[in-house]
């Protein structure tokens, strides 16, 4: 995935406001000990390549200082948008060695698409992105959730998930991800039945008092 900007001069929220009436989005980048540079990202194919790719995934960017480009492997550090409209305001990308591990948070996904288990119940999600620790080259698009084998009441935690190799959780192992939940209307059946089941008995007694 990769990127192609530029240097900025001006800085300054005119500046900014007038690059982006134009269809540029202002940035900077930083890390790896080297100086912070102002940057300028192009809104349309950027916000295609987020769209496309999401956030969390490493890229190349290719910075343009005249006639000279200089290359660098980033991240997506934070990413501002408008509270409103929703189209991307300002960008941060994060130069990243490639031999050393970075933190990052990426998606978790259901493995299937069913929402129930066997026994009825509902699976209720209640984490949708997961902090890791890993090498750039082994940043997951993904980590998948499998409930195949979940039924009501069961639970499964950070701890239970399957990462990749060389992939460490930073989200708390404990931290709870999905849960199966019985609908209420069933509870209320189950709750309700065993009056009805005692019904019979009252009635018996009954007899046994008129004899």
């Amino acid at each position: 995935m990769e990127i192609a900007v530029a240097v900025r001069e001006k800085i300054g929220t005119g500046a900014a406001k007038k690059f982006r009436n134009r269809g540029e989005i202002p940035g900077v980048i930083y890390g790896k000990g080297k100086p912070t540079e102002h940057l300028l990202i192009n809104a349309q194919e950027f916000g295609r390549l987020v769209m496309r790719e999401g956030t969390g995934k490493l890229m190349q960017i290719k910075i343009q200082k005249g006639k000279k480009v200089e290359q660098d492997h980033v991240l997506i550090k934070d990413l501002q948008r408008h509270p409103v409209k929703g189209n991307i305001l300002h960008v941060d990308f994060l130069r990243v060695a490639m031999d050393q591990p970075v933190t990052v948070k990426v998606p978790l996904h259901l493995a299937s698409e069913e929402r129930k288990t066997r026994d009825g119940a509902i699976i209720e999600v209640l984490l949708h992105e997961l902090e890791v620790s890993c090498l750039p080259t082994n940043i997951p698009e993904r980590v998948q959730i499998h409930t195949d084998d979940l039924s009501a009441g069961g639970k499964i935690h950070v701890k239970d998930l399957k990462l990749g190799e060389g992939v460490q959780a930073v989200t708390p192992p404990e931290e709870l991800v999905v849960q199966a939940v019985m609908p209420a209307a069933a509870v209320t059946e189950t709750v309700e039945q065993p009056e009805a089941d005692a019904e019979p008995e009252a009635v018996a007694k009954e007899k046994e008092e008129e004899a």
